[in-house]
């Protein structure tokens, strides 16, 4: 039984080498633009060599890629219903967004194995929902707690259907402002819909009547004098979106607490990059 992995590679990295020999590959088929390119978003891709000689380099250098590699090839759709009817394979896909096309399109009831890589921000890694890293830290502490639950008191003021939010900002010097997602303006909620019930949960997160609880603790230090954002704690019902994150990293605060997670786009690394301690707090 053989061992072989088919990917969409546009271009090579470590991620990808470890993926190779920790799936045991003996043989990679890298996808034909004719066939990646279905998948929206593929063809703009800038960074992407060539396959054919992305091929011809893995092919010189296999062995240190991965010592079990001895195949490179470019496949296309015939190769691919061709690879459908072998019967001495074991098929390895990373889990995104172009395999499970790939899958469905060409392998049918096959068995597949997906395996999970970070290897790029495709459709369904820029769009899940995921536990932020795990290298956050965890705490029980009471004062910790004390100001997790006035925000989830402040986020039940929340009219949003989506999402009940709040957030608390203890700044350097003691001042304190409290926020929760809210209308804007107010008094328009919902009078023709709410564009975000389009949609679903990680999609356009920007469309949407309702300022987000960080954007509003950020807003309300703004209009005020003499409150800086600058080295204070932020504590929030829930994990920040991917622009609040940002928003906050650059904000310079000195660390986020929350109960719940919610990552999309990794707004982690956004905070990571600024320094920002992330913990979450346990009930």
């Amino acid at each position: 039984m053989r061992t072989v992995a088919v990917a969409y590679i546009p271009v090579f990295h470590e991620g990808y080498r470890r993926f190779i020999e920790e799936s045991g590959a003996q043989e990679l088929h890298l996808l034909h633009p004719s066939v990646s390119h279905a998948i929206v978003g593929i063809a703009r891709d800038m960074r992407a060599v060539e396959p054919k000689l992305l091929a011809m380099m893995l092919n010189q250098t296999k062995g240190l890629v991965s010592p079990a590699l001895d195949l490179v090839s470019v496949v296309n759709t015939v190769g691919l219903r061709s690879l459908a009817m072998r019967k001495d394979v074991r098929l390895i896909l990373p889990d995104e967004d172009v395999s499970r096309y790939v899958a469905k399109r060409f392998f049918g009831r096959k068995r597949i194995t997906f395996i999970p890589f970070f290897l790029r921000w495709d459709g369904m890694a820029a769009l899940s929902k995921l536990p932020p890293d795990e290298d956050i830290i965890v705490t029980s502490s009471e004062a910790a707690r004390k100001f997790l639950r006035q925000a989830d008191e402040l986020s039940k003021r929340s009219s949003d259907f989506w999402r009940q939010i709040g957030a608390i900002a203890v700044t350097r010097d003691g001042k304190r402002l409290a926020a929760f997602n809210e209308s804007v303006p107010p008094q328009q909620q919902y009078a023709n819909g709410d564009p975000r019930s389009n949609f679903q949960a990680g999609e356009m997160i920007e469309c949407s009547l309702f300022m987000h609880a960080e954007r509003a603790l950020l807003t309300a230090a703004a209009s005020r004098k003499n409150i800086s954002l600058r080295g204070a704690d932020i504590y929030q019902t829930v994990f920040p979106c991917v622009s609040c994150a940002q928003m906050l990293a650059e904000a310079r605060v000195r660390s986020v607490y929350f109960k719940d997670g919610y990552a999309n786009l990794n707004g982690r690394e956004a905070l990571r990059n600024r320094e920002v301690k992330v913990v979450r707090v346990s009930f």
